[in-house]
């Protein structure tokens, strides 16, 4: 029998989590939450002080991101919200988690409508 796979995306982990734990209940084992980032990076593990000039560059001081080139890095300071004029934008209240399940065919519907009673968006 082939496999399908189901996405949704939701506001928050807890959301996806119930989502998850309610499919996996009902039989499914393949399913896998990730938080979806702007300015993806691993987290920052020291304190950075800006006054030393050891910066290396505007998106990692304004976003905490750690970007590899100097391309992503131009165009992350290049957004708006780098200024901190244009307000506090972040992913908090856009759809960010993303639920991802690989179930047998006649399961899709289940999982379908229990994303959806668990606020995801499939």
């Amino acid at each position: 029998m082939s496999e399908r796979t189901v996405i949704a995306w939701f506001v928050n982990v807890e959301d996806a989590e119930k989502a998850k734990r309610k499919i996996q209940s009902h039989g499914v084992d393949v399913a896998q939450i990730r938080e979806v980032s702007l300015y993806p990076s691993e987290p920052i593990d020291h304190l950075m002080n800006p006054i030393t000039g050891n910066i290396p560059g505007l998106a990692r001081l304004t976003f905490g991101a750690q970007l590899e080139s100097q391309s992503e890095r131009i165009m992350a300071a290049a957004s708006p919200s780098a200024s901190g004029m244009s307000g506090d934008f972040d992913l908090r209240g856009a759809m960010h988690v993303q639920l991802t399940v690989v179930c047998d065919p006649d399961k899709v519907d289940y999982c379908v409508e229990t994303m959806k009673a668990c606020h995801g968006l499939t």
